[in-house]
């Protein structure tokens, strides 16, 4: 289902319906007030502080933020009508909320990021650039991004590669569910020309967890298949072959001195950005 509003007062009917004996004004006024305090007293906004708000709607919490505490705001309604559906845990939108959250964490100590998207070929090219309106031409792009087509990632990475320069952080968002001697291949051509390089897997928590518990029709995303059966059927066999090619993933990272991050879209992205920074420090202190 998607929403499509004409104007402030249908966006409000939406948000927050009427419930309790209160009206849409009545828990707009209370609710607002609320949460802008609860997260005034958590971030404790000043005016030299750059707030990015993903999911900001039509700016509810963002204005309030302004007023009170003179902070600047950046809002990313992060697709067309909220991309309805799977909803946090889509995986496109997970990897897109990381890649742009480190891309401003980058333009902070004002160093330049860029963006490739590609899914059988290059889609999109966001060229180097350290001004901070660069995080609004990364985030338009990525909410512009739908995945299609089945992933060529091999062949796209090295087209990648030949449009670098210098030596790059290159940071790799996707499930990785190709051929894994042609990623490696790809890896160590960029490794060759002294890139370094992360691997950010995304994960769907069902893709890491598999608790279906009922009849399932399962519906390929690439391949025109179905198949409808018993989730307990195909549980262990099917957990022993996605942990069997993760393990040869994080190997492969491992033989080429790369980075591994899990992201499963069952944990929120604040812990697993804490985590993958913490890390990074860790090993960058240990160097």
């Amino acid at each position: 289902m998607v929403f499509a509003v004409n104007n402030e007062r249908q966006a409000k009917n939406i948000i927050l319906t009427p419930e309790g004996g209160t009206t849409t004004d009545g828990r707009w006024e209370k609710e607002t007030e609320f949460l802008q305090q609860d997260i005034g007293e958590f971030l404790n906004p000043t005016e030299q502080m750059l707030i990015l708000d993903y999911g900001c709607g039509i700016g509810r919490l963002a204005k309030e933020l302004i007023n009170n505490h003179a902070c600047r705001v950046l809002g990313v309604d992060i697709s067309a009508s909220m991309r309805y559906g799977d909803g946090r845990q889509q995986k496109l939108l997970t990897a897109a909320q990381m890649a742009a959250t480190l891309g401003y964490s980058i333009l902070r100590q004002s160093d330049k990021v860029s963006l490739t998207t590609f899914d059988n070929q290059i889609r999109g090219v966001i060229r180097p650039s350290n001004s901070m309106g660069q995080i609004l031409r990364i985030t338009q792009h990525l909410d512009e991004t739908k995945a299609v087509e089945k992933t060529d990632i091999g062949e796209c990475l090295d087209d990648a590669v030949s449009r670098m320069g210098r030596r790059e952080v290159v940071m790799i968002f996707s499930d990785f569910f190709c051929d894994l001697e042609e990623l490696e291949n790809s890896l160590q051509r960029m490794r060759y020309h002294r890139h370094e390089v992360v691997l950010f897997q995304v994960l769907h928590h069902d893709e890491v967890a598999f608790e279906f518990d009922a009849m399932t029709k399962f519906v390929g995303l690439e391949i025109p298949d179905e198949l409808l059966t018993q989730p307990e059927d195909l549980r262990d066999e099917y957990l022993r072959a996605i942990r069997k090619f993760n393990d040869e993933l994080r190997s492969m990272a491992e033989r080429n001195q790369t980075e591994y991050v899990l992201v499963d879209t069952g944990r929120s992205l604040g812990e697993t950005l804490s985590d993958y920074l913490n890390l990074r420090n860790r090993v960058r202190s240990q160097s």
